[in-house]
């Protein structure tokens, strides 16, 4: 009973955490804020140590799809573009280290992750500015002048990453927590009155037996 018990609150926290990520997800994007720092890139790394990848990469894709929109409604910018291609699959592989991320988790590596993740979104991206964009000569000076045009960006990127990484993974374990000192102290009580239950219809059970036998 209290496995099912366990098991019914994490799964109803998982939901409310996804709702809750999705919508701080699209507002982060569209609402104003300073450059390259949303919640995007920290939240497909959560998203991916809390849920299975296709789930966690479908509910990434739609995020960034509907942000999209709303940037297009509300700013004029273009819903896709060739650069969609490098924006998508660069939050789609942090996606995918978010399993990693959970399995040796812990507040002394959580740095490095999203150091590694923010710097190869970083890279990556940026190899997608150079190669569509048409800003730059399509060769190696121009690849180095890109990535030395785009060295700010990597700095307000680690700086938003940190600060919403912070706040996903600490608000999650935070609630964690608070739930498993709620069961500690709620067990107790449920294991008393399920006994009392069980042994009230023990009680009936034979007091009906017994008359049956008289009769």
């Amino acid at each position: 009973m209290n496995e099912q018990f366990g098991t019914l609150q994490k799964n109803n926290l998982k939901a409310v955490v996804v709702i809750v990520c999705v919508v701080i997800g699209i507002f982060g994007r569209v609402l104003p804020h300073f450059p390259n720092i949303t919640p995007t890139m920290s939240l497909s790394l959560f998203m991916g140590s809390m849920l299975r990848r296709v789930m966690a990469c479908f509910i990434l894709i739609a995020t960034l799809v509907i942000s999209d929109i709303l940037l297009s409604f509300f700013y004029g910018y273009p819903i896709f573009g060739f650069w969609t291609f490098f924006v998508y699959s660069g939050f789609i592989v942090t996606t995918f280290c978010g399993k990693a991320l959970l399995r040796h988790f812990s507040w002394v590596t959580f740095p490095l992750w999203i150091i590694c993740t923010s710097l190869f979104y970083w890279i990556w991206t940026n190899f997608g500015v150079w190669l569509s964009s048409g800003m730059y000569h399509i060769n190696f000076e121009g690849l180095c002048s890109c990535y030395i045009a785009a060295v700010p960006f990597l700095w307000s990127s680690l700086v938003g990453d940190f600060i919403w990484g912070t706040v996903f993974f600490g608000a999650y374990n935070t609630v964690c927590w608070y739930n498993r000192c709620n069961q500690e102290r709620v067990f107790p009580y449920i294991r008393a009155g399920s006994r009392f239950v069980l042994c009230y219809r023990g009680l009936r059970s034979n007091g009906t037996d017994s008359k049956d036998s008289h009769q």
